[in-house]
């Protein structure tokens, strides 16, 4: 079982919005500066938002094998969890309003031997068929891919 899947990160709020508005201000401030002073602000000023745009949303992905499952994040960072040593699964998942609509982030956390992994997820809901039914969020909270995953792990651990 194999999926792909992304979060939104905290970085974008705690470090690069801060240090794009410094890089801006530093910018505005050089105006009569040189032009290598002010090239140099401007790539980065480009960096910072190019940072800004792809930090928003972390690509990732899960692989879940025979007996661990793989968690990548952005081609970085790889955590291996063995169903061996998995003690307990929970998933939660929340709903934040944002001036664009509703967000719904799902969490799973592994509880093991000797530490304990979360992982988050951005949901894809399908505001269409809620119109008509809502009861079709239970539906999608059952076929998201964190709750598949966890079935998967359930019955490999059977």
């Amino acid at each position: 079982m194999k999926e792909k899947y992304t979060y939104p990160s905290d970085i974008l709020y705690v470090i690069l919005l801060p240090t794009f508005l410094l890089i801006f201000i530093f910018s505005i401030s050089l105006k009569a500066a040189s032009v290598v002073v002010s090239a140099v602000s401007g790539i980065l000023l480009l960096f910072c938002l190019l940072l800004l745009l792809v930090s928003s949303y972390v690509p990732c992905s899960f692989e879940a094998q025979e007996k661990e499952v793989r968690f990548i994040k952005a081609f970085i960072k790889t955590d291996v969890i063995k169903y061996s040593d998995i003690r307990s699964m929970e998933i939660s998942r929340e709903h934040y309003d944002t001036r664009y609509g509703t967000r719904w982030l799902e969490t799973i956390c592994f509880k093991l031997d000797d530490r304990e992994l979360t992982f988050n997820a951005s949901m894809d809901i399908d505001y269409y068929k809620l119109d008509n039914d809502p009861a079709q969020l239970s539906k999608q909270f059952e076929n998201s891919k964190f709750s598949k995953l966890k079935k998967y792990i359930e019955g490999k651990m059977a």
